[in-house]
């Protein structure tokens, strides 16, 4: 019989093991995308480093290139996460009304609110020149805007199921025009242009409604009174 000592019995892998550092993992990247998301709208897309970005975050550099491997990378990824949180807090606002006119209307509301676009944020041209130097974030930007204008293109077609929009209506297109209406409202806020855009969203909400409502007359203006008359 040997001396040996007898081999350790393998140790059972805890079940919680592999989900507690899936998590861990998850966090340490979502820290480094809020710490990206804070430093870009204070100081702009190419003024934080790698460093500030990690320093913020509570991590080192090694994490960082666990996560993304470079800069663009990460950009990419802070771009996916506001843009879905900014849709995803949309539809969330709207819960059970969402439609085409609710979209038009709260999009309407919002701006004249001064809720949109949001204060803390990059600047359009920023995001523009970033998009134009680097092509991962132009090519990520395009799969964001496909995916928001599919995602619009359902909301077009559940509405024409229920006969608030018209039938002859391309989905497609009307969620495109529903994306080139918000960009072109924060690029006009960006600039500082002042105009109703509440008027200017029910009037898209008018043009594609089933059923076509009269609109108002306007009131009629009011003479103003000669100087010196009766």
């Amino acid at each position: 019989m040997s001396n040996d000592p007898s081999p350790r019995r393998r140790a059972k892998a805890r079940p919680y093991a592999s989900a507690t550092r899936t998590l861990a993992k998850e966090e340490t990247r979502d820290a480094l995308i809020a710490a990206a998301l804070a430093l870009f709208a204070e100081k702009g897309l190419d003024a934080p480093t790698i460093d500030e970005i990690c320093s913020r975050a509570g991590f080192s550099r090694g994490a960082f290139y666990d996560h993304f491997g470079t800069r663009d990378a990460l950009m990419v990824e802070a771009m996916k996460s506001r843009r879905r949180a900014t849709f995803d807090g949309i539809l969330e606002a709207l819960g059970d009304s969402l439609s085409v006119p609710g979209l038009l209307e709260l999009l309407g509301k919002l701006v004249a609110a001064g809720s949109f676009p949001p204060k803390a944020g990059v600047r359009s041209p920023e995001f523009l020149q970033a998009c134009r130097r680097s092509q991962e974030l132009r090519t990520a930007q395009f799969d964001l805007l496909d995916e928001t204008r599919t995602q619009l293109a359902g909301v077009v077609r559940r509405d024409q199921q229920s006969g608030g929009v018209r039938p002859d209506v391309d989905p497609e297109a009307l969620g495109a025009l529903l994306i080139l209406l918000e960009a072109g409202v924060e690029l006009m806020a960006d600039l500082g242009w002042r105009y109703d855009v509440r008027n200017v969203s029910n009037l898209v909400a008018q043009l594609v409604a089933a059923e076509r409502k009269p609109i108002p007359p306007s009131a009629p203006l009011r003479k103003r009174p000669r100087r010196g008359g009766s």
